[in-house]
């Protein structure tokens, strides 16, 4: 509340009239709260520049991108301006970022984190430790004031596991709709071998019973409609000419 709001665009620049649920859930609880990040323009880039305020640096080397579009929030964590940050996440947007700068950060199940503004985007924390994130997460969560919150309640039990060993883990380290670079592969297969040295039951070949490319395409469709809301019949025709010239 007070703050300037833009979504990283000057056409919807303002003042906020009232603090989010998700923001007021984290002063009520003794957050205080010392401002906002730099993110992309409307909140879909993988890296964080707007004409606003500009480009947002990774501090770990300011030749690269703290990722997007949360990639503020990312950077002033892995800076250690502040312990907690909160994104928005559609396609990568908390995930990315917290992976650039080397911080956590949790994509949360639709609906978990109340949005005043609610279409395929979900709210999640960042922080500097998994364990900072379920803290975050045990104060964000639940359904928004009124009479929704009548119909439904928040209780997931908490794991009984408490060790690896403990644990099944399905990896899905490539597909051919979605081929991984090497480097990240091998990454991955590190993790696999130190998962099932502590005694993890790993398994390489579990899948979702989804072809990975129809799911995809079907994302790509709801992802256009989300993001095109707020353009003119105008702009929605220009949008339209200039992806069909690129098909040619």
């Amino acid at each position: 509340e007070g703050l300037p709001t833009t979504l990283g665009n000057p056409k919807l620049r303002r003042i906020a009239q009232a603090n989010s649920v998700a923001v007021q859930r984290l002063i009520d609880a003794g957050a205080v709260l010392m401002g906002k990040t730099n993110l992309a323009l409307d909140c879909n880039d993988v890296q964080s520049y707007n004409s606003i305020y500009g480009i947002a640096r990774n501090p770990h080397d300011l030749s690269t991108t703290p990722g997007g579009s949360s990639g503020g929030s990312a950077a002033a964590l892995a800076a250690g301006l502040t312990g907690l940050e909160m994104g928005g996440d559609i396609g990568g947007s908390i995930r990315t970022p917290a992976h650039c700068c080397g911080v956590f950060g949790h994509k949360t199940t639709f609906g978990v984190i109340p949005a005043s503004y609610q279409d395929i985007v979900v709210k999640g924390p960042l922080a500097r430790s998994a364990e900072d994130l379920a803290l975050a997460l045990d104060i964000l969560a639940g359904p928004p004031p009124g009479p929704i919150a009548r119909g439904w309640h928040l209780e997931l039990p908490r794991t009984t596991k408490r060790r690896l060993a403990d644990f099944r883990v399905a990896v899905w380290a490539d597909d051919p709709a979605c081929p991984v670079d090497r480097d990240i592969a091998s990454a991955v297969q590190r993790v696999v071998i130190a998962l099932r040295k502590a005694g993890a039951l790993v398994d390489e070949a579990a899948r979702p019973d989804f072809d990975p490319a129809e799911v995809f395409d079907l994302y790509k469709q709801l992802l256009a409609s989300a993001e095109n809301t707020s353009l003119s019949v105008g702009e929605l025709r220009e949008a339209f000419a200039e992806a069909e010239s690129l098909q040619m």
